[in-house]
């Protein structure tokens, strides 16, 4: 059941002492906050009540944050009415749409909002789900420093280097350095096209600069795959994991998702199209339509794959990708407790627990390593994964000592050392 509740945002207080009061929406597991434009001082507020009190304008505040919060409930009972779960993203979304629509005509057509979005929508058959997604996100990034800025009808013509110095400023506290890469990439694109149509703009592409650090890549290797095969889990239900400087607790079954990331390990597959192995198994082969990219790839069912599949009767734990995520972190630490890795931080390097990187796509990143080191081809891998081989190359095998050392060895030859007898 939806539901929505008023919190004041004491990690936002400005000058004057006055914090902001936003409205959260939650639903099932997700939440999300609403800026509700109001303000007040930290001693008026009763966190218990979320509401005012005590302040001489307490009733026309509580008043305006009653028919706020009836507002956000109305838009995810319209989603409902139209057999649309309402998840606090479409809630956000279809909340946000709604303002849009509140801006006078010919502001809202001129505004690099709408023509960014406008280019992009009629780009959308012609580019892949995931990528109209991810550039959504970059449009939806800006509108947010727009609206904290109060420039909502802000023009192309008028977008000058201060303002793109306040929003990467504003990007770089709110995401990682190839997030605000990414995003940049995505408005320089935009930009191009605009000023490609005939469009001035006093900001010059070459000011937009951005930097692609290479994440770490994490894989398991033969050994580790077995010892996390044979993790001590049974009966572990529920553990704990730090997020945003507070522990959480997460309620997941660790020996499922252990079987989930092996199987992942087994086959290559993403958790997208795991979740729907079950209804795509053909005789002895796994036939299915790679939901990122669209293409069909042909997966043989090994003995390893086949005992998972029986396992649970080929029905798998249907489990959301954060739990797995979370919980393969934590199955990683109870095996290589111990396991650090070196990560770049700007122009330094820090030390981290590896398991604090770990992900479900690290179990990819292992079928792809182990599957060249045991000696299948790049070509075979790419027939199976439905990756390219350049794709493979530059973000799967480039981490493999073995697989490098193999492909030397073709090539050159190897002299073992002989030791005189």
């Amino acid at each position: 059941m939806a539901t929505v509740k008023f919190i004041l945002r004491k990690d936002k207080k400005n000058t004057s002492g006055t914090a902001p009061i936003s409205a959260q929406y939650i639903h099932l597991e997700g939440k999300t906050l609403f800026a509700t434009g109001k303000k007040i001082e930290p001693k008026y507020w009763n966190k218990t009540q979320g509401k005012v009190k005590g302040h001489e304008d307490a009733t026309s505040i509580n008043s305006y944050l009653n028919s706020f919060g009836r507002k956000i409930l109305k838009i995810a009972t319209a989603l409902q009415d139209q057999d649309i779960e309402p998840i606090p993203s479409r809630v956000r979304t279809a909340h946000d749409e709604a303002e849009r629509a509140k801006l006078p005509e010919t502001e809202l057509t001129r505004s690099i909002l709408f023509q960014w979005r406008d280019h992009l929508n009629s780009r959308k058959n012609s580019i892949k789900a995931v990528t109209y997604s991810n550039q959504r996100n970059s449009i939806e990034a800006l509108e947010g420093w727009l609206k904290s800025e109060k420039l909502e009808g802000l023009r192309p013509e008028q977008f000058t280097l201060r303002h793109l110095t306040k929003w990467q400023n504003y990007l770089n506290g709110k995401n990682s350095g190839n997030t605000v890469a990414k995003r940049l990439k995505h408005f320089k694109a935009f930009l191009r096209y605009y000023q490609d149509l005939g469009g001035q703009t006093p900001l010059k592409l070459t000011q937009i600069k951005y930097k692609v650090t290479e994440g770490v890549k994490i894989y398991l290797t033969e050994e580790e795959l077995e010892a996390f095969k044979d993790a001590p889990l049974k009966g572990i239900t529920s553990f704990k994991i730090q997020r945003s400087g507070k522990k959480e607790t997460i309620y997941a079954n660790l020996e499922q998702v252990r079987d989930l990331f092996v199987l992942q390990c087994n086959t290559g597959l993403r958790i997208s199209d795991l979740k729907r192995l079950d209804k795509n198994i053909k005789g002895n082969r796994i036939a299915i339509e790679n939901k990122k990219t669209g293409k069909k790839v042909e997966i043989p069912i090994t003995p390893a794959i086949r005992a998972i599949l029986e396992r649970y009767k080929y029905n798998l734990p249907q489990i959301t990708e954060q739990k797995i995520n979370d919980g393969i972190k934590e199955i990683y630490r109870i095996c290589f407790p111990k396991n650090k890795i070196q990560v770049r931080e700007g122009e330094a390097f820090k030390t981290v627990h590896t398991w604090s990187l770990f992900s479900s796509h690290d179990a990819i990143r292992t079928f792809i390593t182990l599957s060249a080191e045991r000696g299948m081809s790049v070509s075979a891998i790419s027939t199976i994964t439905g990756k390219t081989i350049p794709v493979l190359l530059k973000h799967y095998l480039s981490q493999s000592q073995k697989f490098a050392e193999k492909e030397m060895e073709k090539a050159w030859g190897f002299s073992p050392l002989k030791v005189a007898r």
